[in-house]
């Protein structure tokens, strides 16, 4: 039986990045986009409208009205009333349309999250559970999650996924996780993503992890900015010559000489390396070892700019095959000297060099030998 021992297709850990922008209210920004100080904004479009839903927080305090911003325009904007919440806090709020066609709208108290319905995304609402002042999700619901700020994700298939919490920076702490029931009163599945994945969790990361769908495969985006470290290392069936088998669907807009999309190994000395590089280098930019001949790159990398890339690499402890899309480019018989690694690096190498900008389907590792199917 294959033993896959990383599986990379739909969900990323622990991010670090940084991004620089301009001043918000720098020319040409179209900043403040509303007049007065509102906080946790969500904007959604539903039909040809757009809704930004936020905390009002002129107060400092986060107190209420209920209402929602709507623009036509996303320029022009007009503040309308709703009728719920009716609650003295409404903080972080959320709203999704769900496949019954009606809108579900998500707000927070400190520290519990409540749900409303309604049949348009203005209401009129009514708390999900009957009662206005009933809690969907109670504090410390998930240990060690505070209960703050919930955001739903959609799944193509409609599934309904919740993420909220606040202060995750302490020890064992992080942010809580849940699959809605499909009636979303209750949740049939839930986890604490801990801060040793969603490093440096508070409210919101640095820098946001976008997916996409391109040519029909969800795919993670890069930009160059981002880096996505694990919390665990290879397994000990990965050291020194052992076979591995690497997998993996990958576009590049623009192939760069160097670009790593993932770096399995820590060490930095020479045959001590596996790493994923999509780049122009002709001698290193499939697979590199930190060798020489032992590393393998593809001539015609540059013809595969915009198109989506098959990377098939399989190692038996002697001879390393390396396929795109099916067909051979590369064939050795090479030595590997793999040393024990600490973490696995996505969007760059180790050293934090070499960035990736592209899209990330799927990567698969296995240790073990599988030959391709043809």
């Amino acid at each position: 039986m294959n033993r896959t021992i990383l599986l990379i297709t739909s969900f990323l850990i622990g991010v670090v990045s940084a991004f620089a922008q301009a001043a918000f209210n720098a020319p040409g920004t179209g900043n403040p986009v509303i007049p007065g100080y509102f906080a946790d904004p969500t904007i959604k479009k539903f039909g040809d409208t757009y809704y930004m839903y936020a905390t009002t927080d002129g107060s400092g305090a986060g107190f209420g009205p209920a209402q929602v911003w709507t623009s036509k325009d996303f320029v022009n904007w007009t503040l309308m009333p709703m009728n719920w919440p009716d609650s003295h806090w409404i903080w972080a709020p959320d709203v999704m349309q769900h496949s019954d066609g009606k809108y579900y709208y998500f707000y927070c108290q400190p520290c519990i999250i409540h749900c409303g319905v309604s049949e348009t995304p203005r209401g009129p609402w009514k708390n999900i559970l009957g009662d206005s002042e009933a809690v969907l999700i109670p504090d410390r619901f998930v240990t060690n999650a505070i209960t703050l700020d919930g955001q739903t994700f959609v799944d193509d298939d409609g599934s309904v996924y919740m993420y909220w919490g606040t202060w995750g920076i302490y020890k064992g702490f992080g942010c809580g996780a849940g699959k809605l029931a499909p009636d979303l009163k209750s949740f049939t599945e839930t986890r604490l993503i801990p801060n040793t994945e969603a490093t440096d969790f508070f409210e919101a990361h640095k820098a946001p992890s976008i997916i996409k769908e391109v040519e029909g495969k969800k795919s993670f985006s890069f930009d160059g900015h981002q880096v996505f470290q694990s919390n665990f290392s290879l397994p000990a069936t990965l050291l020194d010559n052992a076979p591995y088998t690497l997998e993996a669907w990958i576009l590049n807009d623009s192939i760069a000489e160097n670009e790593c999309v993932a770096d399995f190994t820590t060490s930095h000395d020479e045959l001590e390396k596996i790493m994923l590089v999509n780049g122009t280098e002709p001698r290193c930019g499939v697979i590199n070892h930190y060798g020489w001949y032992e590393d393998a790159g593809y001539k015609d990398m540059k013809e595969l700019t915009g198109k989506w890339q098959h990377i098939y690499i399989c190692f038996d402890g002697r001879i390393e095959q390396v396929y795109i899309n099916g067909k051979l480019i590369n064939e050795k018989d090479i030595q590997l000297l793999i040393k024990p690694s600490q973490y696995v690096t996505l969007g760059r190498n180790a050293e934090h060099n070499w960035p990736f900008t592209g899209y990330l389907h799927s990567l698969k590792l296995w240790d073990e030998y599988i030959p391709i199917k043809k």
